[in-house]
């Protein structure tokens, strides 16, 4: 078993997969993926973390890479399987940061056990999508098709996204840096390896597209609790030149919950942990 392909069994069965990167033994951080992708896109933080003493934990959320799925599941689902993560791996408590459709899969852990995943940051993380106006807001066409797919036609939904994984690497590439529209996210992308950009991807749909698909209708549905409900300690990051999540998002956040903090990120847009993973780390770890 290497460190990028990790599995533990829940309670009720099911596998849960994640990756280590950094330091073992090293300050503990939880990492929430964002959506259609997989416990393997934060991989490039995995020399910083060493040189830093950070041990930085990234799960699959479930029916994507490792982990087994869970049909139905809701938020507030996955918040009981990185409560069973963090126990397992004997940590009392955990500071989480998550990217873009994870801010609200860390808001939730957060509600549901704010002793454990009390200092919580989301980079690039969406707010509520609770209007047709939001979904539409959203910059990656594949975003808005997940969220607005017809439910009778979900079957053929999972077809399509299963079917990336059948792309060629430079297709599949090229196709993601064509779909950016802020410049610096287009810079990022051109920059990785053929590699870097496109395993994350295909490890999201090894197991077909169902679980992308419950990943996005989780967010989509009610969270099971209020923004202004929460009691932690939450610092939003947030490109200024994010075209992929609107800034109102950020806003949103900052305004509900209280006592939170937003760090504006200029010249950066929603792939700013490529260049900023030493800024957001500084801050989640700060305490």
């Amino acid at each position: 078993m290497t460190a990028d392909s990790q599995t533990i069994r829940l309670s009720d069965g099911r596998t849960l997969g994640y990756a280590t990167y950094g330091a073992v033994g090293g300050r503990p951080v939880l990492y929430l993926h964002g959506g259609m992708s997989s416990r393997l896109d934060i991989a490039f933080a995995h020399q910083y973390c060493l040189s830093e003493n950070i041990e930085l934990i990234a799960p699959d959320r479930p029916g994507t890479g490792l982990s087994c799925p869970q049909p139905g599941r809701r938020l507030l689902d996955l918040a009981r399987d990185m409560k069973a993560l963090a126990d397992h791996l004997q940590y009392d408590s955990l500071p989480v940061f998550a990217w873009s459709l994870a801010g609200p899969y860390a808001l939730a852990c957060a509600f549901a056990y704010p002793d454990t995943f009390r200092r919580i940051a989301t980079i690039g993380g969406v707010a509520p999508l609770n209007s047709q106006e939001a979904i539409k807001d959203l910059g990656l066409l594949v975003d808005r098709l997940v969220l607005t797919w017809p439910v009778s036609w979900k079957w053929l939904l999972s077809l399509l996204l299963a079917s990336t994984g059948k792309l060629p690497p430079s297709i599949l590439k090229f196709q993601m840096e064509r779909e950016v529209n802020s410049e610096p996210d287009r810079a990022i992308i051109k920059a990785l390896s053929i590699s870097q950009g496109t395993r994350f991807i295909y490890e999201s749909v090894k197991q077909g597209g169902d679980g992308i698909i419950a990943d996005y209708d989780a967010v989509a549905a009610p969270w099971g609790f209020a923004l202004e409900e929460l009691d932690c300690e939450l610092d939003i990051f947030h490109g200024e030149l994010d075209a992929i999540c609107p800034f109102k998002h950020a806003l949103h956040l900052q305004e509900s919950v209280k006592g939170s903090k937003l760090h504006v990120v200029r010249g950066e847009g929603h792939f700013l942990l490529h260049r900023r993973l030493a800024d957001v780390l500084a801050v989640l770890l700060a305490h």
